[in-house]
């Protein structure tokens, strides 16, 4: 492994350049507000559920509640808090790569694999729970192999402390749960039962304050985690939930990173089978390729729950996809080393690698330079000039309203309540009562605040729908129109 080091440094740094590059300047995201809002509320002494909406288990916003004060400087550093997560994973899944399959050239190509990948690049940039699960998912497997290595008690704990985590930043990663019970009762040949509960025990302290927030406010945690999630799209039929997978997976097929990180991974387990590594169900939990198998699979399916299907899923499981296609990676490099001549093989793997780092650009050209039309107002010297207005028409401790709650982070003003997260109307079939118990504003709500012009300022997209314009327009005066967003300040 020591001559591949040098390699794996440069690929190491490049990915970190790169993950730099995308941090610093890729256009906001639309849920990146939703995520540093919370934060900050939780900062601000809120409690999630109880006080604002929210539609995740809230480990990231209590973890990091501390940092996430507002302004630009502040989502700077909440995004390079995503970054570090990403690359700790570059590193974690170099390390296991190579445990599992002893073998360094394997270790490199996995590494490479994923630093160069356009799917890790986008959305282990960004303050949103990706980065981090990504990184807690390594965590866990890693410590679950050092364990299954060297059989010592303090990685069972140090495994259940990153599951732990991992669940309360995303509750459906608690599908691993049964998975890693299962291989620690099944590993330990002494002390089964001891093991079992130093594993369960461990779970407890991270996961506790989550814990809590959830006793404290039921009703609103289980309307926001899954009621909520079920009905937040107004096409719901069984034909709709069906074409949006098929959709969606023909849309990661076509990104040339993603098809040959997938394919190369049924290539594995179809070799992994033939060779009789994993030969038995009891093999997906204590084999070390069983398990990373076992981790991909769950992580994929219950990643078809949630509706609409979103593309950016694909990432929670795109490490073990790799870890998984590493395993008939050995095999590849010996039959390139058979088949042939040392330089035909070096211009085969220069083209090759060529073509996957160029492959980059196109997620350049969206997630940088907006080439959807639709996404250029996330442009930051767009937002930045709708919040250096919005600073200069109202104050910190004015009440604003505002369609998308980054705008809110960003100057560091004060959300109409009920709009702190979701800043307009969700058309979800529920009475008003309803929407005002589970914190969040209705069509209603709405009228009744913009008619009593208690929001200072308003900031909507022009496309607003009109059961406001009315009001509006009798209430407020327009400071400030760009193709996408209006300002408007009260009169």
């Amino acid at each position: 492994m020591k001559k591949y080091r040098n390699i794996i440094f440069v690929i190491l740094f490049a990915h970190l350049v790169l993950l730099g590059m995308f941090a610093g300047n890729r256009i906001v995201d639309a849920d990146e507000g939703f995520y540093l809002n919370a934060s900050r509320m939780v900062g601000q002494g809120m409690s999630p559920y109880e006080d604002f909406f929210y539609t995740q288990f809230a480990g990231l916003p209590l973890t990091f509640s501390t940092f996430a004060s507002h302004g630009w400087t502040s989502f700077y550093l909440m995004r390079g808090f995503a970054a570090l997560a990403g690359l700790l994973s570059a590193i974690l899944l170099t390390i296991i790569v190579y445990r599992i399959t002893g073998d360094g050239p394997t270790a490199v190509v996995a590494l490479f694999m994923y630093a160069f990948s356009g799917m890790s690049l986008v959305w282990h940039s960004v303050f949103k729970v990706i980065p981090f699960t990504g990184f807690f998912s390594l965590g866990t497997f890693f410590f679950w192999l050092m364990y299954k290595e060297k059989r010592q008690i303090i990685y069972i704990i140090f495994s259940g402390l990153f599951l732990s985590l991992l669940i309360s930043f995303r509750s459906l990663f608690a599908i691993l749960l049964p998975l890693y019970i299962i291989s620690i009762y099944s590993l330990s040949d002494r002390n089964k039962t001891r093991n079992l509960i130093v594993f369960l025990l461990s779970l407890i302290p991270l996961s506790l304050p989550n814990m809590l927030k959830i006793f404290n406010s039921f009703e609103q945690f289980y309307y926001g985690n899954i009621f909520f999630q079920m009905t937040r799209d107004v096409n719901r039929s069984f034909f709709d939930i069906i074409y949006n997978r098929l959709y969606t997976y023909a849309r990661v097929l076509m990104d040339p990173h993603l098809l040959i990180i997938f394919a190369l991974a049924i290539i594995s387990i179809v070799l992994l089978i033939r060779l009789r590594k994993i030969s038995c169900a009891g093999d997906m939990f204590v084999s070390s390729e069983g398990m990373a198998v076992a981790n991909l699979i769950l992580i994929a399916v219950v990643f078809l729950i949630p509706h609409p299907m979103a593309r950016r899923y694909v990432d929670n499981y795109l490490m073990f996809a790799i870890i998984t296609a590493a395993f008939c990676l050995p095999h590849i490099i010996a039959y390139m080393r058979d088949k042939f001549a040392d330089n035909r093989r070096r211009i085969i793997i220069a083209v090759v690698t060529a073509v996957y780092v160029v492959m980059i650009v196109p997620y350049a050209a969206i997630f940088i330079y907006a080439a959807r039309a639709g996404d250029r107002w996330f442009l930051q010297h767009n937002v930045r000039e709708v919040t250096d207005h919005m600073q200069t028409v109202a104050s910190d401790s004015d009440t604003v309203l505002s369609e998308w709650s980054a705008f809110v982070f960003l100057t560091n003003q004060t959300p109409l309540r009920y709009t702190e997260i979701v800043g307009f109307d969700l058309n979800i079939p529920m009475e008003h009562e309803q929407y005002m118990k589970y914190n969040l504003c209705d069509r209603d709500y709405l009228r009744e605040q913009v008619g009593q012009k208690n929001p200072k300022i308003i900031v909507v997209r022009n496309r607003t729908s009109d059961y406001l314009a009315d009001l509006i327009e009798n209430n407020y005066d327009r400071t400030m129109e760009t193709d996408e967003i209006s300002v408007y300040k009260r009169r």
